[in-house]
């Protein structure tokens, strides 16, 4: 779970959304991220810039309002998709051009089709006297049973043109047939073995009559729902769930909430939508009585009504119209010229005449009563297809609902890989799993598909059509989803560049889902890609993320070879390895983790800033063949509160600056951290900690404006940048006031305090020399009017003292200042420096140093300097170019050692 405010990332979306032009403060003032480090200035300058910096830091502590990414930020992206975006990709499991398998020859009519878990069955046949019932899966047919197949329980084999529709649910697939000698029923198909369900001699308890004709029927988990006739006049509907054949309802079952019995259930021979089971043995019907009609369920053994003319006068429409109930008993049907549903309370309209068809935003006219069908998985609302009319056209369309949406899936006068679909859109010519349509069109059945699935279970080739539901590898029109129900899945490719709208890797099941890309080859991805909690992203390739690329998983970039680029990657799970990143980087709590190992360099190429309130660890082992580690970023890193960067033996190239208001955490080892460093936040925020008797070793400019820099006894911090800022340097278990067996070596310039301040360092410290210490004098009382550095340990003197007069000040003769004080000392200062005219003892005693006046400007010098100096302002602070170590100066005296 992401914790960025929602304000604060979206403005750093936008400022990314620029990333080719230079960010200003002002800029990155709007969404409270630190401002660049200054490249030169005066302490002054640094005294502002860290004033702006911590309003900016509180500004983004107050709007740090927890929030789920996935939950707001993805969700509204992809609701905001422009209606006119095509919804649907189309592929044909078998048409005019399909082989007949177990024949000769090709189709020439392809039936209306039955979808499950991916797999169509369909009834097909061509002229010479060739029919059966197939599979496509994957866009392989299969042959169930044809004209050869004997008949299971009678005499001979099928007979031509006597098949209907069939259903499929689980690998079983049922349908009506006939044999030679009239052996009419209901057969199944599973695993190979074509079984009897009922034909015309099957008796059923307690009517001791034989059934006279059947209609199509509909399967589910092996289970079977037909409606039948039988010898003595009854119409009925039968199931062979529980295992035992028997009776659902028939003309002698009393009417639930109604008067008599039944008198017919529907046209016997239309379709094969009349009669739905669940996996729970639920079944929905359409029932008539005299004067009555409407929507009957068995649910938990016991018949119930669901609706009828007393809910909806104007009635239910053709006799053959079309129920359907899920798994908790949750029924739809359709009355008049609309969709319903009902959850055991109220009935609840899902869609009709006056909704918006969304991708095309036509009127919806009327629904066609015979062609609802929805997935059985269908919950509350659910997705439903049907056939429809819009926009005041006759012409027939598909329609869906899915998650709430009107869509419309196809046209009847729509052209698909340049063919028009036709006018054999009609009734019963579509069903739905999922979010898969199928249709039947004029030379061909196709199924309609909003993403593309990964249907393997089990590791396989990207380019393997036969691992991608219905058979079609992921191209640029819908979404792709790889969420096997198996952990441990490798999915390897694309073997050549491809581009995909939009890229869901996840599990569920235990472990992880890999998607190892071949080394050179581009996957592209236009929209958000999301690695969920258990999916990786792996290989030797590059993946280009359009948009933001959200983590929650793992991203393993290996040995170096897989590149990421493009837009925000946002890290909530674990970034490791050795190779280039060239986005934007959001690593968030509590759970993203960005690693590096020994000998591993990882380099953040792109411009835009980066963000961390989490945990960096760049740890390498310099004592191996493997070597430091190494974290080079090209942009800034703003490490907020919360976030820790942790190295041991490591490299931190900081090109752009790190803005520190959370942790750097040294755990021993040789260490050395390239580019400016600004630790912020105060109290609580912007630490340093060296421990483990390591060392860390800065080459840029530190402004230590946080809570402190510890040192661990035995680690030592070295200096060779600037250090300015106000904040402590202490030692583990100590505090201000207190020394501690560290040791701190400064071989640049140091400016203690903020104009001015007393600093405090526990550490013994050693002043190069190179070294150059500037203290700031505003007045005679220390901390307050003139800085003044307190050393718990030893001080080793060396390189220059620089003493400024800030504020207009101008000291008297004679006037003293204590400018430090120490536990112990070794050496003097090598020079003193000052502005023009001054003068200054300098007084090394056993614990402090103190300067005298001795000498000060003349009143006319004085006001010449200031007027000189006017261009600048009257508060004198130095200017030192980025090219130079030292600020310009005027040495006046240089003070020997006594």
């Amino acid at each position: 779970m992401i914790t960025f405010s929602l304000p604060v990332f979206n403005a750093i979306r936008r400022v990314h959304a620029g990333r080719n032009r230079p960010v200003m403060l002002n800029s990155l003032a709007s969404y409270g991220a630190s401002p660049p480090m200054p490249t030169r200035g005066t302490r002054d300058t640094f005294s502002r810039v860290r004033l702006q910096r911590e309003s900016l830091i509180r500004r983004f502590s107050r709007g740090f309002v927890r929030v789920v990414l996935l939950g707001t930020v993805i969700v509204v992206l992809a609701s905001a998709r422009p209606g006119s975006a095509q919804v649907f990709d189309y592929v044909s499991p078998a048409n005019i051009d399909t082989p007949i398998p177990g024949g000769t020859g090709n189709f020439t009519i392809v039936g209306q089709p039955s979808i499950d878990d991916g797999i169509i069955a369909f009834r097909g046949f061509d002229s010479d006297d060739q029919q059966g019932i197939y599979t496509s899966e994957a866009s392989v047919v299969r042959l169930i049973v044809d004209r050869n197949t004997p008949v299971p329980g009678g005499t001979g084999t099928f007979l031509d043109y006597e098949f209907t529709t069939p259903s499929i649910d689980d690998g079983y697939v049922t349908f009506r047939a006939t044999g030679p000698s009239g052996e009419a029923g209901i057969y199944i198909s599973g695993n190979g073995v074509v079984s009897q369900v009922a034909n015309l001699t099957t008796r059923v308890p307690p009517v001791p009559d034989t059934f006279t004709n059947f209609s199509a029927p509909w399967t589910c988990d092996g289970n079977v729902v037909f409606r039948a006739t039988r010898s003595g006049g009854q119409d009925g509907i039968y199931t062979n769930a529980g295992g035992t054949l028997r009776t659902v309802a028939d003309t002698t079952t009393a009417i639930p909430d109604g008067t008599g019995t039944f008198t017919s259930f529907g046209g016997i021979n239309q379709g094969n939508l009349r009669a739905f089971p669940t996996m729970d043995n639920h079944i929905a019907f359409y029932g008539t009585g005299v004067g009555q009609a409407g929507i009957y369920a068995e649910i938990a053994g016991g018949l119930t009504k669901i609706a009828d003319l007393t809910d909806f006068p104007a009635g239910f429409g053709d006799p053959t119209v079309a129920a359907n109930i899920s798994a908790g008993g949750k029924v739809v049907f359709i009355s008049g010229d609309a969709i319903h549903q009902e959850n055991r309370g109220p009935i609840i309209r899902v869609v009709g005449p006056g909704d918006i068809v969304a991708n095309t935003g036509e009127t919806l006219d009327s629904v066609t009563l015979q062609g609802l069908s929805f997935d059985r998985g269908w919950q509350a609302v659910g997705n439903v297809s049907f056939l429809g009319q819009a926009d005041g056209s006759f012409v027939p369309r598909v329609f869906t609902v899915q998650g709430g949406t009107l869509l419309q899936v196809i046209h009847g006068q729509d052209k698909i890989e340049g063919r028009p679909v036709g006018g054999n859109l009609g009734a019963y010519s579509q069903s739905l799993e999922d979010d898969l349509v199928t249709f039947l069109g004029s030379y061909g059945n196709w199924v309609a598909m909003r993403e593309y699935q990964w249907h393997g279970q089990q590791s396989g080739n990207w380019d393997d059509a036969t691992n991608w539901r219905v058979g079609r590898t992921p191209r640029d029109v819908v979404p792709t989803k790889i969420i096997p129900d198996v952990g441990g899945t490798t999915i390897t490719g694309p073997e050549a560049a491809t581009t995909l709208v939009s890229l869901d890797l996840d599990t569920n099941g235990p472990g992880r889902t890999t998607l190892e890309l071949l080394e050179g080859v581009p996957l592209s991805v236009g929209g958000i890609t999301t690695i969920g909690a258990g999916g990786r992203l792996a290989g030797d390739g590059v993946f280009n993320a359009g948009a933001d690329l959200v983590n929650s998983g793992e991203i393993d970039l290996g040995t170096g070879s897989l590149t990421i680029i493009g837009e925000t990657l946002t890290n909530l799970g674990v970034l490791r390895g050795n190779g280039e990143i060239a986005n934007p980087i959001i690593n968030a709590s509590p759970n993203g983790e960005i690693r590096l190992a020994a000998g591993q360099r990882q380099h953040w190429s792109d411009s835009s800033d980066h963000l961390s309130d989490s945990h960096i660890e760049v740890l390498g082992n310099r004592g191996s063949s493997q070597g430091a580690a190494e974290l080079d970023i090209n942009a800034q890193l703003t490490n907020i509160a919360g976030g820790d960067i942790i190295a041991r033996d490591a490299t931190l190239r900081f090109r752009g600056g790190l803005a520190n208001g959370g942790r750097l955490l040294f755990s021993g080892g040789l260490n050395d951290v390239f580019g400016p460093v600004n630790l912020t936040g105060g109290a609580g925020g912007g630490e340093v900690i060296v421990s483990g008797q390591g060392t860390a070793t800065f080459y840029g400019p530190v402004d230590h404006n946080g809570d402190e820099i510890r040192v661990s006894a035995g680690s030592t911090l070295v200096f060779f940048g600037d250090l300015s800022g106000a904040g402590p340097i202490t030692c583990t278990g100590g505090s201000p006031g207190l020394s501690c067996p560290g040791n701190v070596f400064i071989e640049a310039g140091f400016f203690p305090g903020n104009s001015p301040a007393a600093v405090f360092i526990g550490p013994s410290v050693s002043l190069g020399a190179d070294a150059l210490l500037e203290m700031e004098l505003g007045g005679v009382a220390p901390g307050s009017e003139h800085d003044q550095l307190n050393i718990g340990g030893t001080a080793t003197l060396s390189g220059t003292l620089d003493i400024q007069m800030i504020d207009g000040f101008t000291p008297r003769v004679g006037d003293s200042f204590t400018i430090l004080t120490f536990g112990e000392r070794s050496g003097t200062f090598d020079a003193v420096t000052s502005m023009k005219g001054y003068v200054w003892n300098v007084d090394y005693a056993a614990d402090a140093i103190t300067i005298t006046a001795t000498a000060v400007p003349e009143p006319a010098t004085w006001l010449l300097a200031a007027t000189g100096l006017a261009g600048i302002g009257l508060s004198v602070r130095k200017w030192r170019p980025a090219h130079r170590r030292f600020p310009l100066r005027t040495k006046t005296f240089a003070s020997k050692r006594p």
